[in-house]
């Protein structure tokens, strides 16, 4: 069995990227990271900079709209895991709040 076998949401792969401002010291820090996957209650991006366990992060994610513009979702959640990978990090964030469903799958442009 699998760390992914006990995973409440189904993980999507997606072509995005998102920002992640993380506050330290009353300081923003913005931090541009590619889009791995993506659940109701969280995601997985890669970072050429590591993020501590349990930061706090404001996500802005961007994916590219229907008319090949660009749409934004803004959500708030914190560094669930970290793993070093060669010259790169993948960090797990977890979101404050679970998507609902119907506002997910619209939002990675999936039928429901």
């Amino acid at each position: 069995m699998t760390y992914s076998d006990y995973r409440r949401y189904h993980r999507y792969q997606v072509f995005a990227t998102a920002v992640l401002t993380t506050k330290s010291l009353g300081r923003s820090k913005l931090l541009s990271t590619q889009v791995n996957n993506i659940s109701q209650a969280g995601l997985g991006v890669y970072s050429t900079r590591p993020i501590m366990h349990s930061t706090k992060v404001m996500v802005e994610l961007s994916f590219m709209s229907d008319d090949g513009g660009e749409e934004k979702e803004l959500i708030e959640g914190s560094v669930a895991s970290l793993v070093k990978e060669q010259d790169h990090y993948f960090v797990g964030i977890a979101f404050n709040n679970i998507i609902p469903h119907e506002s997910f799958m619209k939002m990675i442009k999936q039928e429901y």
